[in-house]
């Protein structure tokens, strides 16, 4: 069995359901295996805010690397194979820069 960590999910009217997710699963897969009607239509990307996840300030900076760290995995979303690869993109990014005209920067007239 996946080590799992114990949930305090607390409900709209304010009752509190005790849940234990397993490590590595989504919040909204916890939820509703613990019987709350979440309907789920970010996959569990918290990206659609319907669910009105409210986290403890102390949990911000561990969910922050935590969601980081999958994004730099390619773990948020599923992975296109047709997608080109980012050192692709950045390279394009840089050449497109390197060919777009200059910004001419001007000096204010000065005031008074």
């Amino acid at each position: 069995m996946s080590e799992t960590i114990g949930l305090r999910l607390r409900t709209p009217k304010g009752d509190i359901v005790e849940a234990r997710g397993a490590i590595g699963d989504t919040l909204l897969r916890a939820a509703q295996a613990a019987g709350l009607p979440l309907e789920g239509t970010c996959e569990g990307q918290m990206a659609c805010s319907t669910c009105h996840v409210v986290v403890d300030p102390e949990w911000f900076d561990r969910l922050e690397a935590a969601i980081l760290a999958k994004a730099f995995r390619g773990e948020l979303v599923p992975q296109d194979p047709n997608d080109e690869p980012a050192s692709v993109l950045l390279d394009r990014i840089r050449a497109e820069r390197a060919a777009a005209p200059k910004a001419k920067r001007g000096r204010r007239p000065k005031a008074g």
